[in-house]
């Protein structure tokens, strides 16, 4: 594998296609009567409680930290491996300007290798077609740099509807 490739668990991908397709997940928070909770397998997440506590209870979401991203992409960094980030629109949440920020001061750190943040402009399946695209493109052989520009190419031709 010449890069790894991370996301956020706002792609909503299915645990066994994050471990086919090696890629480490990045957990956005909720937080409920005082308590964090992370999804980090949505396989396992129960949905109709988490709507029913929305009923009764105010919850409060929180985004990928610089320092979870740090956590992430260091060791990655640390032994020779360089990382393409696929992650969340930088439109709806603030954690890409932190994954810019952290990937700034990382570079810093590591200079010979490479950390590259892409904003899908996206969330939920609209990302995670774009990391399952990424992962593809590595599997194949391309290179970061070319995974970045079919990534590039593919962006906006995903469209996405949400409703309430």
């Amino acid at each position: 594998m010449s890069f790894v490739i991370t996301t956020d668990t706002s792609a909503n991908l299915p645990t066994a296609e994050l471990q086919w397709h090696q890629l480490p997940l990045l957990p956005f928070s909720y937080i409920a009567d005082d308590e964090e909770h992370q999804c980090l397998d949505i396989t396992a997440f129960d949905g109709d409680a988490y709507y029913e506590k929305l009923r009764t209870t105010p919850v409060t979401t929180s985004m990928v930290t610089m320092d979870q991203y740090r956590q992430v992409w260091e060791p990655l960094l640390s032994a020779g491996q360089d990382v393409l980030h696929i992650g969340m629109s930088s439109g709806i949440s603030g954690a890409y300007q932190s994954a810019v920020i952290a990937a700034r001061e990382l570079r810093q750190e590591y200079p010979q290798r490479r950390l590259v943040v892409f904003d899908t402009r996206a969330a939920s399946l609209g990302e995670g077609i774009q990391v399952l695209y990424g992962a593809t493109c590595r599997e194949a052989g391309f290179t970061l740099d070319e995974t970045v520009r079919e990534l590039t190419a593919l962006r906006p031709r995903v469209r996405q509807v949400f409703t309430v």
